[in-house]
């Protein structure tokens, strides 16, 4: 990640890690480790300093562009809180979507949703549901216009979800069923 607001400050992820530099890239020193093999994090879009990772107990985010982090994930009717993915909105910095797959015993990976910027209070993390099928969830994209509306990606479907209504649309007709989907992304500011 290169920081939208200060393209001195950037983010690599060597396994496991997260690595900061806030010259250019010149010098890296570590930050934290203990984040899922291919680490998947994001910087806020609307507070810079905010970073959010995931790993098997949940999602944790820095406030302070990694000098330090917390567990913000405490997520309803589920035993744990692994999560793979995190993603925040383009537009409302508070909106955070996360995969869990904690699908021990034959659940299916979930969607969680948080208002609230995450947090570990009853009502910060929500379920907006699952795919039809038992696969991992491998993207969430955040609709530009809508903050309550994304699209999921799983091998090999993508699915519309309204998450006021927990409706999930599968739109995936005509792709191969060979594929597998890794990212999906809105271009900001386009239908």
């Amino acid at each position: 990640i290169i920081d939208w607001s200060n393209p001195l400050r950037m983010l690599v992820s060597p396994q496991f890690s997260i690595h900061r530099s806030i010259d250019g890239g010149n010098n890296f020193s570590p930050i934290q480790s203990g984040f899922h093999w291919e680490t998947f994090f994001e910087q806020n879009k609307i507070f810079p300093d905010v970073l959010y990772g995931t790993n098997e107990f949940g999602v944790k985010s820095s406030v302070n562009f990694g000098t330090t982090w917390s567990n913000i994930a405490e997520y309803p009717n589920v035993n744990d809180n692994k999560t793979w993915r995190v993603y925040v909105s383009p537009t409302d910095g508070n909106y955070l979507y996360s995969s869990w797959y904690g699908n021990s015993s034959g659940s299916p990976q979930k969607v969680f949703k948080s208002t609230t910027g995450g947090g570990t209070n009853p009502g910060d993390w929500v379920d907006v549901g699952s795919p039809s099928e038992n696969h991992w969830i491998k993207s969430i994209s955040v609709d530009y216009f809508d903050p309550n509306h994304i699209w999921v990606a799983t091998n090999p479907h993508v699915y519309d979800v309204n998450t006021l209504t927990q409706e999930w649309t599968d739109i995936s007709n005509g792709l191969p069923s060979y594929i597998s989907i890794k990212h999906l992304e809105q271009l900001n500011g386009t239908e």
